[in-house]
């Protein structure tokens, strides 16, 4: 990987990362945690769809969008 070099696929992008980070690379490790962020599912979704995040402007000179 070079800069301005040849595009990656996401093949190559795939083994870089996981040269990067073994540790994320197994998605058998990742599914141990699947059960304890599942008795959260509920809640996180009725705070995605009741929760805005508010852009804060002051002070910047612009107005929020």
């Amino acid at each position: 990987m070079t800069p301005g070099g040849p595009p990656m696929s996401e093949a190559d992008w795939a083994e870089l990362i996981k040269s990067w980070f073994p540790e994320l690379a197994s998605r058998r490790l990742n599914k141990l945690t699947w059960p304890e962020i599942e008795q959260h599912r509920d809640y996180t979704k009725q705070m995605l769809e009741t929760t805005t995040s508010p852009r804060s402007t002051s002070g910047c000179g612009t107005s929020g969008s």
